[in-house]
């Protein structure tokens, strides 16, 4: 895992990239990918769509090209994640070089106990 600072990305900072820009922002940088990446990604797919009439996967496959994959980890949403700190659930700094994930919801089946991630 890369020591280098957190950066925050969005889809614009990727299209301006080269291959070769992607591929060492993956190596400096941790990067943290928000659940709001993807929509902004589907939203402007279909901006794009229906104004070029493009093929979805060359804009699928350019911005997947130059995501970081290697030194990048998913989060929860951001909101939620403020929240959970200012409610003294945790604190940020506990979670450093982690994703930040939703808690599970604990369950009993019989004398077995167990957690249940719903996924995002």
């Amino acid at each position: 895992m890369s020591q280098g600072p957190s950066l925050l990305f969005d889809k614009s900072t990727l299209e301006s990239l080269s291959l070769n820009e992607a591929a060492l922002l993956d190596d400096f940088f941790r990067s943290t990918i928000a659940p709001l990446f993807f929509v902004e990604c589907l939203a402007d797919l279909e901006r794009k769509m229906v104004r070029m009439k493009g093929m979805p996967e060359q804009l699928v496959g350019s911005l997947a090209e130059r995501t970081p994959d290697l030194q990048s980890m998913m989060n929860m949403h951001h909101a939620q994640i403020l929240a959970a700190e200012l409610s003294g659930q945790f604190t940020l700094d506990s979670v450093l070089l982690r994703p930040v994930v939703a808690s599970g919801k604990v369950v009993e089946l019989g004398d077995s106990k167990g957690m249940v991630f719903h996924r995002p």
